[in-house]
């Protein structure tokens, strides 16, 4: 019989021979479509490295210069732009698979990924300030600005992060080194996800592990995974026709201290957090709701103690944790005098209670299965 081409590369009977649950939707390849957007994004921001200048001066003109001089410039920024947009989608996405199959019992990896999480938040808000428009600057001063309100120690680390008493040239060169070295910390940590990942193999929705129902991943999940494919394709097209779509006007300009703009807000991957940030009435209030509501899911594996995916009650939960994340993002898209912020308390209350409710769910099983 002919054998493969596949099958010919050293190694590749590890991947194509892989026993693989035959229920397995299309959600179970974000995580792989996440790892090859991570290296989209790392090949892209290698190659404009070559021609980014941090520097307070000549940062923003750098960026042009990409854009008008350097061949297929354009592209490579706005395939890297969008391709942040892209991944915060596709990860968002895998979180809620996640949680919809309760893999926060599976600890090692569900903290790792966490951690991944919370890496390319810090990734991509340093990468939003590195054009050094408008936008970008007030943005990072006045959610830099937070870390003053930590006790004893915020000063310290506000000045070590600026550089200074403000944000200058040197805020720059730390957020553009940061920004340049941690996805290789990403990619590091994304391996030792997926190794522990695959210590007690893929979950299914039906959560069975038998042998009996498991088939051979080549051909019948890499025919599937090719609607990847379709996905790089959206992107292409957003990237060429739409590539602004998320970006706001207001990073077109040069950063200007003199001249804020009327509505100062991040990406909007952001938003969620940053209307927690500004739900509080006192900044250490405000920076603490913000790293609780992105730290609360670190707590899942040590707060819930049974197997909640087969429990409809925690499904319907879900809708809750859905509607008050999207609720709190669209309310920080608004002015912080509008109408919907006096709404970001409750929001914040709700958006919290998920987590609260998820715990007590897990108590009242332990109760009547014990």
């Amino acid at each position: 019989m002919k054998k493969s081409f596949l099958m010919s590369i050293p190694g590749s009977s590890l991947v194509l021979n892989l026993p693989s649950p035959w229920n397995i939707s299309y959600l179970w390849n974000l995580g792989s479509f996440l790892g090859i957007m991570f290296g989209v994004q790392l090949v892209t921001g290698i190659l404009l490295v070559f021609y980014y200048v941090p520097s307070e001066l000549e940062a923003f003109d750098s960026v042009i210069f990409m854009m008008r001089e350097v061949k297929f410039g354009f592209l490579l920024r706005l395939l890297h732009m969008n391709g942040a947009s892209f991944i915060f989608i596709l990860m968002y996405s895998h979180m809620v698979k996640g949680l919809m199959n309760a893999s926060f019992s599976l600890v090692s990896s569900w903290i790792s990924g966490n951690f991944i999480f919370f890496m390319t938040i810090l990734v991509a808000f340093m990468g939003y300030v590195l054009p050094w428009g408008n936008m970008g600057f007030w943005a990072a001063t006045v959610i830099t600005s937070f870390l003053s309100a930590v006790p004893y120690f915020g000063d310290l680390i506000l000045k070590w992060i600026w550089g200074g008493y403000s944000i200058s040239g040197r805020t720059l060169q730390f957020f553009f080194t940061f920004h340049y070295l941690a996805p290789f910390v990403i990619m590091s940590v994304a391996m030792i996800h997926i190794l522990l990942l695959h210590v007690n193999g893929s979950s299914n929705p039906l959560g069975s592990h038998t042998p009996l129902l498991k088939i051979k991943f080549f051909p019948f999940f890499t025919s599937k995974d090719m609607l990847n494919l379709s996905v790089f394709m959206l992107m292409g097209y957003m990237a060429l026709i739409s590539p602004y779509w998320s970006s706001d006007p207001e990073n077109f300009s040069y950063a200007d201290r003199m001249s804020s703009p009327l509505n100062i807000q991040p990406e909007w991957y952001f938003l969620p957090f940053y209307a927690l940030l500004r739900s509080s009435d006192s900044k250490l209030g405000g920076l603490v709701l913000m790293l609780l509501g992105i730290f609360m899911f670190w707590l899942l594996p040590a707060t819930v103690f049974q197997d909640m995916k087969n429990f409809l009650v925690y499904h319907n939960n879900l809708w809750l944790l859905l509607f008050s994340t999207f609720m709190l993002g669209w309310i920080a898209s608004w002015s912080a005098d509008a109408f919907f912020s006096q709404w970001l308390k409750w929001i914040s209350m709700m958006y919290f209670s998920w987590w609260i409710i998820t715990w007590l769910l897990s108590i009242m099983m332990i109760v009547v299965y014990s």
